[in-house]
């Protein structure tokens, strides 16, 4: 197959290029900054995904589009996620539709679901009545354009998944190893809180497995995990301790912080503050409350069976950052 994986520098675009590679298949990939890497049957057209003229180019003669690319974060205009999230997508949706593209799988995100709360086992349907921030509501609105542009000649899917880890991970876990390296780990709550993780072996499972699915496994979401929730600060200890750290930290009570989070958000957007700030309410809600997912979806419809276990991807990753460390 001649596949379009977009992001395909980021950590998840790179390891689906790398799997799908190895399995044979032509590989087209695309993003804002120069490739990352080479390989045969692999070819890079740099580009923004804003551009209808680059999205024709990209989409013309692919059989699939895996569509990692996007704006993360938790600072910035509602415009600018809108922008990379909503109206890009839309942009290659509609030039799959008209390119002849059979098959369009979507990353999208389970910090669609969160609140200022615990919650537990998740269903796709636990849509909340306000999203947390501009990256939720656009990863949620561009779900929606997925699903709409589903039909039996070109079939679209999204994914969920949920805290993606292991091997060239440089995203979640570098974060964390940074802020220990700088003493500004920060632990706020009791620690107690429970998440899920993604091992990205068992994510790019998922993405092979629906290349070939069977059409009615699309036009849905699906919440993807590892199924074996953990304490997320248990989590970051052994994370840090695999890569030869410890995980000291401090502890700051939640009903102290979060106060503080939320009136330095203010103040900051008072100040047109254009750099994401280090403390602000989403960061300090993601470290102190529970989520976990419900995968009971992925596991009927689409054969999901997780193979890698988390502390499997854990020490993936430990050995690849270890040797990455190590590199001249």
């Amino acid at each position: 197959m001649q596949i379009l994986v977009t992001g395909s520098n980021g950590f998840i675009g790179k390891e689906i290029c790398h799997r799908l590679l190895k399995k044979g298949h032509q590989v087209l990939g695309t993003g804002r900054s120069p490739s990352l890497f080479e390989a045969p049957s692999f070819t890079y057209l740099r580009g923004d995904l804003t551009s209808l003229e680059h999205i024709k180019k990209l989409v013309k003669k692919c059989d699939a589009v895996i569509h990692c690319a996007g704006k993360a974060g938790a600072w910035g205009s509602f415009d600018s996620f809108k922008t990379a999230n909503v109206d890009a997508t839309e942009n290659l949706l509609g030039a799959c539709k008209d390119s002849g593209v059979k098959r369009f799988i979507n990353f999208s995100s389970p910090s669609i679901y969160f609140q200022y709360k615990d919650q537990f086992n998740l269903k796709e349907d636990d849509i909340p009545p306000k999203f947390s921030n501009a990256y939720a509501e656009t990863k949620y609105l561009a779900e929606k354009k997925v699903s709409e542009y589903n039909s039996p000649s070109f079939l679209t899917v999204s994914l969920r998944p949920r805290g993606v880890i292991g091997k060239g991970d440089t995203n979640w876990l570098p974060r964390i190893i940074e802020m220990r390296k700088k003493n500004l780990l920060i632990q706020p709550g009791t620690g107690e809180n429970i998440t899920d993780f993604t091992s990205v072996e068992n994510l790019v499972d998922i993405v092979e497995y629906l290349l070939t699915a069977p059409p009615d496994r699309f036009g849905e979401s699906y919440n993807i995990s590892n199924d074996e929730p953990v304490k997320l600060w248990d989590f970051i200890e052994d994370a840090l301790a695999v890569v030869k750290m410890d995980g000291k930290r401090k502890r700051i009570p939640l009903s102290l912080i979060l106060p503080l989070a939320r009136a330095n958000e203010f103040l900051q957007n008072a100040l047109g503050t254009k750099k994401e700030p280090s403390l602000l309410p989403i960061k300090v809600g993601v470290a102190a409350f529970s989520m976990t997912l419900n995968i009971e979806k992925a596991k009927s419809r689409l054969d999901y069976k997780p193979r890698v276990k988390t502390e499997k991807a854990l020490q993936d990753f430990s050995h690849w950052y270890l040797d990455q460390s190590s590199s001249p």
